[in-house]
């Protein structure tokens, strides 16, 4: 993105800049020096106006971005769908499987956070700081509760079921009483 405009590209600049303002609704002129700190609102106004599929774009791009670049969201996704095989097999009720959702759907949230904790940390701090170091353990510290609790509910859900197929299993094993 260019930072700084001649006088001619300035005018073109404000003028694109004021129309696109005006169409979401702002009404500030813009300044006769400079846009070089009203960047964020522009680029911002700029977004409100590209519509729902751009939304979707940037979302995805992110989502794209975290599995090429984080080992542990693969992991979990991986899971994730060893999870939905295995609730697939022991048929769940539709309230099992909002459960089972709703905390896969958790694990891989604080994930997400924790990439873009990680990321602004990295930003902000680029050099060791003390500070920096809590904030990323602290975030790691936040997912691997989350996925502590989801093998919770996972032994919930179907340790019974596993259980009851062993117990069936060893019935049939040659033998047995």
């Amino acid at each position: 993105m260019k930072w700084h405009w001649s006088n001619s590209e300035l005018a073109v600049e404000r003028a694109r800049w004021e129309k696109r303002l005006q169409r979401v609704g702002l009404r500030t002129p813009l300044p006769e020096t400079g846009l070089d700190y009203l960047l964020p609102l522009l680029v911002f106004a700029e977004h409100e106006g590209e519509g729902l599929i751009h939304s979707f774009r940037y979302a995805l791009a992110g989502l794209w971005y975290a599995l090429r670049t984080q080992r542990n969201l693969r992991i979990h996704l991986s899971a994730a769908c060893l999870a939905i095989l295995m609730a697939l097999l022991c048929q769940v009720s539709p309230v099992e499987w909002a459960v089972l959702a709703l905390t896969i759907g958790a694990v891989i949230i604080s994930e997400l956070f924790n990439t873009v904790i990680e990321a602004l940390v990295d930003l902000i701090s680029p050099d060791r700081h003390p500070l920096a170091k809590i904030a990323k353990d602290v975030a790691a510290a936040a997912v691997l509760t989350m996925a502590i609790m989801a093998v919770a509910v996972g032994v919930a859900l179907f340790g019974p079921r596993v259980l009851a197929w062993l117990s069936w299993l060893l019935a049939q094993w040659p033998g047995s009483l």
